[in-house]
């Protein structure tokens, strides 16, 4: 059911995948052998990866001259959502955060010769207080399990600072986020997701004992597959010369967009990068405005304050200032439009999901425009509508991971 060929090719031919979030557990491991299996009610898929492979010949000379990635309709996504007037008065009460100054931040690459171990978190209750970490070998009692070859492309170019910033959590790529955005006691990333637990638990470890800071490689969480994809179809595209487009919706500080970015700029510096962000919180979209500047993006992003829904939801009309202070949505038929292909969206919009994909019109859309697609489903009966209707799209379930992977 793999639809679709090479990256950019074939418009119209997809190859949309999509890893579902739901609820319950699962064990997920990783084998040797430049392949990665996720096991789902005793139903393994696998799929193989060469990270030798040299990409620079998948494409004709045609198909490596892009198209204007942003086309017509961008004009109404920059006058409408991008550039909305009605920001001023939905976030009056919520200013761009007071944080330190991050532009100073410097690190150097570094190859590793060997990557760290795949780790896995253990936890008792229901938050991450007490989590402890043991290496996969271990905890599976098989010595060739270890991450995924995509991570030993970018080991190669580990981000290493000489001291830990107190204020900037590093990750492997070169990312780096306020402390405080995931890291403060009280913050659910923090206290459910193991992934940016452990992320700061390492950083608080460095920084007490004063150690030169290497970028975090992630550990067996639900956000494991979700950087597969994001950091494949940025070494895809930087490597076959080719423009690269994401797409983030329910972006919280905009985590997705900015570890997609980095990773496409690591390989390609001055290829073309579109970035878009839907959040409709106030507080999380000044910080991902603080994020994205941060980590040098503010060129190649276009950040909507909204919420990603059908447009039936949308109250707002920017000619009518009387209605700011109402609901703000944007929909898929707004959003792609804009856009010759998108290489990967990343879908965590509170419930939203399969409202927002069932729209009329939008799947269609989504089957045109779009490379990979990321869900983070919010019940079993959104997964279940948003799997029926991405199948019967002609698309294909590549990965399927529930969150709280722990043994």
């Amino acid at each position: 059911m793999h639809r679709g060929g090479s990256h950019h090719s074939q418009k119209g031919r997809i190859r949309l995948i999509v890893a579902v979030l739901a609820a319950a557990g699962v064990l997920m491991y990783f084998a040797a052998g430049g392949s990665f299996k996720v096991e789902v009610d005793d139903h393994i898929r696998t799929t193989p990866i060469d990270p030798n492979k040299d990409l620079s010949g998948v494409h004709s000379v045609q198909d490596l001259t892009p198209a204007p990635v942003l086309a017509a309709a961008d004009d109404d996504l920059l006058k409408f959502f991008v550039n909305d007037p009605s920001i001023e008065v939905r976030c009056k009460e919520t200013a761009a955060p007071n944080l330190p100054v991050c532009d100073a931040f410097h690190f150097d690459r570094k190859e590793l010769s060997t990557l760290p171990p795949l780790m896995v978190p253990f936890t008792t209750g229901q938050t991450t207080k007490g989590m402890v970490l043991k290496p996969a070998t271990e905890v599976l009692n098989n010595p060739s399990i270890k991450h995924h070859p995509i991570f030993s492309i970018y080991g190669n170019h580990t981000a290493v600072a000489a001291v830990t910033d107190e204020h900037r959590v590093l990750e492997f790529n070169g990312v780096h986020t306020e402390y405080d955005f995931d890291c403060e006691a009280n913050v659910d990333f923090r206290l459910y997701h193991q992934c940016r637990a452990a992320l700061c638990l390492e950083h608080e470890t460095r920084l007490a004992a004063k150690a030169n800071n290497v970028g975090q490689f992630p550990l067996v969480d639900e956000e494991y597959m979700e950087y597969i994809m994001t950091l494949t179809t940025a070494y895809e595209a930087a490597r076959s010369g080719a423009s690269y487009t994401f797409i983030e919706l329910g972006a919280r500080y905009g985590t997705w967009i900015v570890r997609a970015g980095v990773s496409f700029k690591l390989f390609d510096p001055v290829g073309k990068l579109n970035l878009l962000a839907v959040e409709g919180n106030c507080k999380w979209f000044r910080k991902m405005e603080e994020h994205v500047r941060c980590n040098h993006l503010v060129e190649e992003s276009k950040l909507i304050l909204s919420y990603a829904a059908p447009k039936s939801y949308n109250k707002v009309e920017v000619a009518n200032p009387s209605t700011f202070d109402k609901p703000r949505a944007v929909s898929m038929l707004e959003m792609l439009p804009g856009y010759d292909f998108v290489d990967m969206i990343d879908f965590d919009i509170q419930g939203f999901e399969w409202l927002t994909i069932e729209e009329p019109g939008a799947l269609e859309l989504m089957t045109q425009k779009i490379g990979f697609a990321h869900f983070g489903t919010h019940s079993t009966e959104i997964e279940k509508r948003v799997v029926s209707a991405m199948q019967n799209h002609g698309c294909t379930q590549h990965m399927k991971m529930r969150p709280r992977v722990c043994f």
